[in-house]
């Protein structure tokens, strides 16, 4: 396998299409339409341009080390009778209820509130995505 440098905002939109489980490779094999690898001899016979002693992995820094990881415990979140509700499969529930669209400061505030929330949880990246997407999915927008 080869190892890639990608930027800020390829890494977001590989998150933001990949699905709960799923790695990296896994979401872009599915995005761009090839077919699954999904046994070591498939990868063992894979072609590669770069002799087997170059492929090292690169080294993570910042903030793609805690990007690694992948959920464990399955998470929804969602908008219901204005609150936002994250809940995690183990049992834990947390709802936080909604300010009014407009007022920008608040919504911040409470999307802070659930996403901490979401990673005392045990959430992973995309986990913590999917709370900020359930707000802006709802109607919920906010600029940095």
């Amino acid at each position: 396998m080869r190892r890639i440098e990608i930027s800020e905002m390829v890494w977001e939109a590989i998150a933001v299409h990949g699905k709960f489980g799923e790695s990296e490779d896994d979401a872009l094999r599915r995005i761009l339409k090839l077919p699954a690898q999904d046994s070591a001899q498939d990868r063992a016979t894979a072609p590669s341009s770069q002799p087997e002693s170059r492929m090292r992995p690169m080294p993570l820094t910042g903030s793609a080390r805690s990007r690694s990881r992948l959920a464990t415990t399955r998470m929804s979140s969602f908008v219901q009778n204005g609150s936002l509700v994250v809940a995690f499969a183990g049992g834990q529930r947390k709802s936080f209820t909604l300010p009014d669209r407009k007022d920008k400061l608040k919504v911040r505030q409470v999307r802070d509130e659930a996403v901490s929330f979401a990673q005392k949880a045990g959430a992973s990246y995309g986990q913590e995505m999917a709370v900020k997407k359930a707000l802006t999915e709802s109607g919920y927008h906010l600029v940095k």
